[in-house]
């Protein structure tokens, strides 16, 4: 977990991190994709091509627990806990660090299945 800022990202901007498998574009594996604001093009970028798969998690508040988000129950979420099981070479460590992101609005309940 970090408050850490990220260079160049305005408030207003997006990103999206995903698992690129189609073979109509370049990138393959983990990629983003980022726009500076609403409106404006998204720029795509490989980040790494081993890695094939994101677990995601959601942190239940009511129960203190994480939850796989593809677990299909309701839950009242806190966090989201993004992770890499296929991590590819050694030189790859970071990827083996799970990214977690506290979420705002946590009196909301949502269905697992993203």
């Amino acid at each position: 977990t970090t408050t850490a800022l990220v260079p160049g990202v305005v408030p207003g901007s997006q990103l999206r991190l995903y698992v690129d498998v189609d073979p109509e574009t370049p990138e393959r594996g983990l990629a983003l994709e980022h726009r500076r604001a609403p409106g404006v093009a998204w720029q795509r970028r490989q980040l790494d091509a081993g890695l094939t798969r994101i677990l995601i998690d959601l942190f239940d508040a009511t129960r203190a627990q994480w939850v796989p988000a593809s677990g299909g129950t309701r839950v009242r979420p806190a966090a989201v806990r993004l992770r890499f099981p296929d991590v590819p070479t050694t030189g790859a460590r970071l990827w083996q660090v799970a990214l977690t992101i506290p979420m705002l609005g946590q009196g909301d309940t949502v269905g697992g299945g993203l």
